[in-house]
Parts: C-alpha cells; sequence; structure tokens
C-alpha cells in the first residue's frame, strides 16, 4: 500500500471562478480544512498531480498557493472548534 501523509495547501486567488476550481481540486483530498486552508492526506504521486494541476489554475502574477508537509512527530494543537485529523480510515475515491 503507498503511504499518504499529512499535507497543508494555503491559498489566495483573487479570481471567485478560479478560486472555485481550487477548492474542488483540494476537496478530492480533503481530511479538514476551512476556507482557504486544507489538511489534505496524500501520496507524494497525488500532491505532484495536484501541484502540476494547481499550476495550470492559477494566475501566477495574482494568486498564490503554498503547499506545506506536516511532520507527524511534531506536536499539533488546534484552538477552536476544529480538530485535527487523528489517523484512521481514510478513503480517496
Amino acid at each position: 500500500m503507498t503511504q499518504r501523509s499529512l499535507y497543508l495547501f494555503c491559498y489566495d486567488v483573487s479570481c471567485s471562478r478560479r478560486r472555485r476550481r481550487v477548492q474542488r481540486l483540494l476537496a478530492t483530498y480533503r481530511v479538514e480544512g476551512q476556507k482557504s486552508v486544507f489538511e489534505c492526506l496524500m501520496t507524494l504521486a497525488e500532491v505532484a498531480d495536484a501541484v502540476e494541476q494547481l499550476r495550470r489554475l492559477i494566475d501566477p502574477q495574482t494568486d498564490r498557493v503554498h503547499v506545506i508537509a506536516l511532520d507527524p512527530r511534531l506536536p499539533r494543537e488546534g484552538l477552536g472548534r476544529g480538530q485535527p485529523w487523528q489517523g484512521g480510515p481514510h478513503v480517496v475515491a
């Protein structure tokens, strides 16, 4: 089985149409998220594919996307209602 890791995708997209397309793409992999920050459980190949698709979706002159690999060894703290993903079954169809 291919190993999945958590990645944080953060974006600031100026055009509503492009922003909706970015949201739909990342929603495929999302385990948690809110507005323009998505926590995604992905393989390296899926990250590479998503980044390539994001390159085609955004305007690099006005938009930006950050992809951050989350190290599972480091402690995580969340404030507010949202709960960090605790592991367990996850299926990407």
